[in-house]
């Protein structure tokens, strides 16, 4: 993805994120700038014209109009910084970012304490890729404060991604949790995430695709560390490490996840891994000597920091090792050295291994930028590319192929022949062959969701399932085209690899929305009747016998789509007659009768469910559900307590618990535990209303009137329920 188009992300991203409509930029100027002059100072008869009416202008959304009129008023007053701001704030909202620089400059000259001066500012320098004056202004933005929390996110991740491209990631990992804190997390923020973790000193955009899936997925385990508890890191991790053994810096993170946990024994086996993958790092070698001293290990940890200053003599937190190394072995006057020479060395350190950007910057940038204005002959090439079309015309792909590759062997960035080849490739089934020209293509035409969702069939074909995933999503989100059959087929795909994932409920909702064609109805069964019944599992990897089951399961979960809801009874009823032993098909079961308020019955599927899945969560949840839709406010107790206990990170645990709490009066408690909810899922309408009732009960008006308005912005856009 490019500069531009990412920077836009994730500005839309963080607009999304907070449960209240994005105020527009410009409004903030008018809580934030503190005017340098009195407004009894202004006598030009012209200024209250000119400023009324821009203000006009610029509330009923006519940016040209307001533009001209505030450069008008500004001409004839220069130290209105508040004119300025407005000025700047509407250039940056239309991607004048020149504009906005210069607009923003002049500001801050008059008032250089404002917080979110400099944070637009650093954003519209980081659209014009001066990424060095644009980390500078964003970190005054941090220490400053913004006034508005949308804007704050936008600028927080854009200075996390700014401090790895310098390799500041422990700075950067620090960046991203101020910025989102225990929030459920969007993916460009866990690609940051894991870009830190991982040392990768590049922008988001720069790292190879074929990566994509790895970055994804460190960030991903990175992001539970957020969480309270620590979510589920250790086993993501655990997972990642045995996926990747030699992947740099992931045993280091994986060993930093497990010390966090009290196992320290194991954070340093993890150590010595990455010392074995990093010789020439003193990362390990600092966190090892850390939880050597922490286990009494006094000579190890001595050893190790001194090795870690041998190595990077001038890294501060080497030498905080050594001196805490020294300070446990009782030399004090060498622990007194290490800390005078570590006062004396700069706070940050950036580290940027150029062995970290071989392995993950994306070779297709550097070599478009090298090659730029180096075309091959184009009359030559449109003459190549009408003889393949000629030949592809008459069946003979074969000679189409070699058409195409002599044209890119005259001209290796033949954007048509990349993007042909690759789809000839794609259609006679040489996918190995497609995935470099698609990741060629890419680099210079990175928002075309079509060939992102091409990459990943592709990728899917040759079993590389994490960057399938990765693309798939990002030709998902971007938008596909093409014809019907081949959407419905990228979305199917991205379905299976969702499931395969445990991303169930998010693999169900866009199963819903794929065609019933012949080709794909089969294929879209089994697939539902896996995310019905929580098997982690693709297609291809079920046996004959768990096959049959996952197509009646998605049968069942097709007639409730329909609204056919006494087929779908008695095809579950047939099923859990068939296999009484499957704890979902009784929780999907009780689900459906739940929503037609059959309680008693429903509680009593829950209940088996329950019993034949004793680790999870979800029929516990809807037993407390059930409770509290009958007003037994006391029954709901013992399953949304059991709830939570096996899973203190859900939303949806901690929202049941936390209407339970309130249902039996006990107020602050459950407001306590709504709070939680809320931070989990800040996207949920229902987690807003209810803590709206909390803080009602609680006799704080300002805070329920701030939750009913969180929950009014979001009950009109897809809520999801927890």
């Amino acid at each position: 993805m490019s500069i531009a188009a990412h920077h836009q992300e994730a500005v839309n991203s963080a607009r999304n994120l907070t449960s209240r409509r994005r105020h527009i930029v410009c409004v903030t100027f008018a809580l934030a700038l503190i005017a340098p002059f009195s407004w009894a100072q202004i006598t030009k008869p012209d200024f209250d014209t000119l400023q009324s009416r821009a203000t006009a202008e610029r509330e009923s959304g006519q940016t040209t109009e307001a533009l001209r009129d505030y450069r008008a008023a500004l001409a004839l007053h220069p130290d209105w910084a508040e004119g300025w701001g407005y000025a700047g704030a509407m250039e940056y909202e239309a991607s004048q970012y020149s504009e906005a620089v210069a607009d923003f400059h002049k500001l801050l000259a008059l008032n250089p304490q404002n917080g979110t001066g400099w944070a637009l500012l650093g954003l519209s320098q980081f659209a014009l890729q001066q990424y060095d004056a644009a980390q500078r202004s964003l970190a005054k933005a941090q220490a400053l404060g913004t006034g508005d929390p949308d804007t704050a996110r936008v600028a927080l991740y854009h200075l996390a991604i700014l401090q790895n491209r310098s390799g500041e990631f422990g700075q950067a990992f620090a960046t991203l949790a101020a910025a989102f804190g225990q929030s459920q997390l969007p993916a460009m923020a866990e690609t940051a995430l894991g870009l830190s973790v991982l040392r990768v000193p590049l922008l988001p955009d720069a790292v190879d695709p074929s990566k994509d899936g790895l970055v994804q997925a460190a960030g991903h385990a990175a992001a539970q560390l957020l969480q309270p508890g620590g979510g589920q890191s250790l086993d993501l991790f655990q997972h990642l490490t045995a996926q990747y053994p030699a992947v740099p810096y992931l045993h280091s993170a994986y060993a930093m996840t497990l010390a966090a946990n009290g196992k320290l024994k194991e954070a340093m086996q993890q150590e010595a891994m990455e010392a074995s993958l990093s010789p020439k790092s003193a990362i390990p070698l600092i966190q090892r000597s850390s939880f050597a001293l922490r286990l009494g290990e006094k000579q190890a940890a001595l050893k190790d920091a001194q090795r870690a200053v041998a190595l990077e003599p001038n890294l501060l937190a080497a030498h905080i090792a050594l001196a805490a190394a020294y300070q446990a072995a009782g030399d004090l006057a060498r622990a007194r050295t290490e800390r005078q020479t570590a006062k004396e060395l700069p706070v940050r350190t950036p580290i940027r291994e150029e062995r970290m950007l071989t392995l993950y910057r994306n070779p297709n940038l550097a070599r478009n930028a090298a090659s730029a204005g180096n075309a091959g002959n184009p009359a030559a090439l449109h003459a190549l590319a009408q003889q393949a079309a000629t030949a592809h015309a008459r069946g003979d792909d074969a000679a189409a192929i070699r058409f195409y590759e002599q044209g890119l062997a005259q001209d290796p960035d033949w954007q048509a022949g990349l993007w042909n080849l690759s789809m000839l490739d794609y259609t006679n089934g040489r996918f190995a062959q497609a995935i470099p020209l698609l990741k060629k293509w890419l680099a210079r035409s990175p928002n075309e969701g079509t060939a992102w969702a091409v990459l990943g069939l592709s990728e899917f074909a040759t079993g590389d399932y994490a960057n399938a995933l990765a693309h798939l999503e990002q030709g998902q989100q971007l938008g596909l085209h093409g014809n019907a059959q081949a959407v419905q087929e990228a979305r199917y795909h991205l379905a299976i690899l969702l499931n395969r994932d445990g991303h169930f409920e998010k693999a169900k909702s866009l199963l819903e929305t794929v065609d019933r064609t012949d080709t794909l109805q089969r294929e879209i069964e089994i697939a539902l009747g896996l995310s019905l019944l929580r098997i982690a599992k693709l297609p291809g990897d079920l046996t004959p016998a768990q096959t049959a089951l996952a197509q009646q399961a998605g049968v069942a979960s097709k007639l409730v789509q329909d609204s056919k809801f006494d087929e779908a009874f008695q095809q579950f009823q047939k099923l859990i007659q068939q296999y009484p032993d499957q704890p979902f098909l009784h929780y999907a079961y009780g689900m459906e009768l739940e929503s037609l308020s059959r309680y008693a019955e429903a509680t009593a599927q829950l209940q088996t469910s329950a019993k034949l899945a004793p680790g999870s969560e979800l029929p516990r949840v809807e037993l407390a559900r059930v409770a509290l839709n009958q007003h037994n406010a006391q029954a709901a107790l013992a399953p949304a307590q059991q709830a939570i206990a096996l899973a203190p990170n859900s939303a949806a645990a901690r929202y049941i618990f936390g209407r339970t709490l309130l249902a039996l009066s006990q107020v602050q408690p459950a407001v306590e535990e709504l709070q939680k909810a809320s931070r989990l899922q800040p996207d949920s309408p229902e987690i807003h209303f209810s803590l709206a009732q909390a803080y009602a009960k609680a006799g704080d008006a300002q805070r329920a009137a701030q939750e009913r308005a969180a929950f009014l912005a979001l009950k009109g856009a897809a809520p999801q329920t927890p």
